[in-house]
């Protein structure tokens, strides 16, 4: 009967300690100007930042930036959402088809593989999947790279929702791809107005 006391007291007790671990409070940014919200582990930094004249797909004049770099290399090292809202002539969800939407995503990762490419060493296309928010589709993909001697995993989701980009991405070292508090960034990611 005490062994059975006890083994209920180490059970609660860890419990209890796996329900504080799993409340901390994360930063919510809510951005109504730009129709989303979504939680960080602390508040990000933004930036506005200008256009790359060599980017096939961010091709609009200025494109907000949200950063929160933990310097953590034992789970996420760092998140990022990107936002830009393209002119309604270029891509707008409701008005594309599909296979214009894709050779959009196809040109994003272009992107994103071409500067890892630039920046890291040994970088490859791990995945590429299809995913879903409400009722648009999206991308996410995985990108492995070296790092100074570290292997890590960029995560990467994005969205065309009516004429606004998202793009959120994660950064981790080692074996830590798909931990809770990457799944806990990516789906508290929503558009407030759909």
């Amino acid at each position: 009967m005490e062994k059975l006391k006890g083994l209920i007291t180490i059970v609660i007790s860890i419990l209890i300690t796996m329900g504080f671990a799993q409340s901390t409070d994360w930063y919510k940014l809510e951005k109504k100007k730009f129709g989303f919200k979504i939680e960080f582990p602390k508040k990000p930094k933004t930036k506005t930042l200008k256009a790359n004249k060599d980017s096939q797909a961010f091709f609009n004049k200025t494109n907000q930036f949200f950063c929160f770099t933990s310097g953590d290399k034992e789970e996420n090292f760092a998140y990022f959402l990107y936002y830009t809202q393209y002119p309604n002539s270029s891509y707008n969800s409701d008005f594309i088809n599909n296979d214009t939407l894709q050779n959009l995503y196809k040109k994003i990762i272009d992107d994103e593989l071409y500067y890892y490419n630039e920046k890291l060493l040994s970088k490859r296309l791990l995945s590429e999947n299809t995913v879903m928010l409400k009722r648009y589709t999206g991308k996410e993909i995985k990108i492995s790279f070296v790092d100074n001697g570290s292997k890590g995993t960029l995560t990467i989701r994005m969205f065309l929702i009516k004429d606004n980009f998202y793009m959120m991405e994660t950064v981790t070292y080692g074996k830590n791809d798909f931990n809770p508090s990457m799944k806990r960034f990516f789906d508290s990611f929503d558009l407030l107005y759909l």
